[in-house]
């Protein structure tokens, strides 16, 4: 497959949910933004986000849809392999 196909194909799954997806990605940008400030906040607390955000974007095109509460599925279950995951993927 090219580039184009899974643009083609990401398009098709996101056709009826881009007000959910545009409302996730916002969330996003406006938690990170705040967390941002704090001195290490963005190390601490970005890899749990992070998998939440995919946690939400993988059940959104899986099912056509999706829950807010995903967003922070990674504060949930084993919080400190993701945040040490997100700091050496960060130093790297």
């Amino acid at each position: 497959m090219f580039a184009k196909d899974y643009r083609k194909l990401a398009w098709g799954k996101l056709k009826n949910n881009w007000g959910t997806a545009i409302l996730i990605c916002l969330l996003y940008a406006l938690i990170t933004a705040a967390i941002s400030t704090v001195g290490v906040g963005p190390l601490i607390l970005g890899g749990p986000l992070l998998v939440g955000l995919c946690a939400v974007f993988s059940t959104l095109i899986r099912t056509g849809s999706t829950k807010l509460e995903l967003l922070f599925e990674g504060f949930n279950t084993d919080f400190v392999s993701r945040m040490l995951a997100y700091i050496l993927y960060t130093l790297y």
